[in-house]
């Protein structure tokens, strides 16, 4: 792969940034945020944060197609999906992202340990 679309994959995680302003104005440092009434002015901006760097990475490991291993087309689909999940504001939607991150990191940590086994 040249790394012009090396580079344009890595910009798509980049772009999907406007959107996660749009959905959290906590990023932006602006009252008013759903979260903010729960978790206070400074803990929604650090919790949107943090999401954001998330869904973000999430988003450059579904373009390059790798964590710790190789990813498999159903990892980059769950990795997706959690980025989704991460991206919105809905009920659940950031205990959804968060447990579909958690299930692609150990499914990548798994297939790791597996690599390493072998080839030992």
């Amino acid at each position: 792969m040249s790394s012009k679309l090396i580079a344009a994959a890595i910009a798509v995680a980049a772009v999907l940034l406007a959107v996660v302003f749009v959905y959290s104005p906590a990023l932006m440092l602006q009252a008013g945020d759903p979260m903010a009434v729960e978790l206070g002015f400074y803990g929604a901006v650090a919790f949107a944060t943090f999401k954001a760097l998330v869904a973000i990475g999430l988003f450059g490991i579904v373009a390059i197609g790798f964590l710790l291993a190789r990813l498999t087309l159903a990892e980059r689909a769950v990795a997706f999906i959690g980025a989704l999940c991460l991206l919105g504001d809905f009920r659940f939607s950031d205990t959804a992202g968060f447990i579909l991150t958690a299930v692609v990191v150990l499914w990548q940590w798994r297939q790791r340990l597996r690599i390493a086994a072998v080839a030992a």
